[in-house]
């Protein structure tokens, strides 16, 4: 076999990649983000609109405003940084397989870093209004132990270690995705 016919016919072996298929999968992967960032941000209205509703109407103790109030900012910054980190790069329609691969690629690896990085500012941004709340709960109530104040704390411990577990399952996800891409190319 010729030089000429082994590069011919691993030419013909090799996986081809389309750049509509390639776009396809960036549209896809755009319209997911969307998706995700609108639930993201129809979830925190309905709780900030539920704090400011608690605030307004329910007599609590001045530990537990200051904390509701909080969480309301806490909110309101995490949604604004979301905002910011989360959201998709429209995806260019213009482009060859290779740029289209690089651009894909590119964004998949922003996402899964965006995941990646997610509970390590907004754990730190939204525990300390929960953990006011609570303890301005126990504080008005003097008949509660510590027994009862670490217990009531538990749910939130539990909170971060699910919201963390979600953060690196989602980013393992985009990983495996960047890998099967990688795949498709070598």
């Amino acid at each position: 076999m010729t030089t000429e016919e082994i590069w011919q016919s691993q030419a013909l072996d090799a996986p081809r990649i389309t750049p509509d298929y390639l776009r396809v999968r960036a549209h896809d992967s755009e319209r997911a983000a969307r998706r995700r960032n609108l639930r993201e941000y129809i979830s925190n209205a309905f709780g900030i609109a539920a704090m400011v509703f608690v605030l307004m109407t329910v007599k609590v103790a001045a530990w537990t405003q200051v904390g509701i109030a909080l969480m309301i900012v806490s909110i309101g910054l995490y949604t604004w940084r979301w905002s910011r980190l989360a959201s998709p790069a429209t995806t260019p329609e213009d482009l060859g397989a290779m740029d289209m691969l690089r651009f894909h690629r590119r964004e998949l690896e922003r996402q899964r870093e965006v995941w990646r990085r997610k509970w390590r500012w907004s754990l730190p941004l939204l525990v300390p209004s929960m953990v006011l709340m609570i303890i301005g709960k126990h504080v008005g109530q003097m008949s509660m132990g510590w027994a009862t104040l670490i217990f009531q704390l538990l749910p939130v411990l539990v909170c971060c270690a699910i919201a963390i577990g979600v953060c690196e399952f989602r980013a393992s996800r985009l990983r495996r995705e960047i890998e099967t891409l990688d795949l498709l190319v070598n």
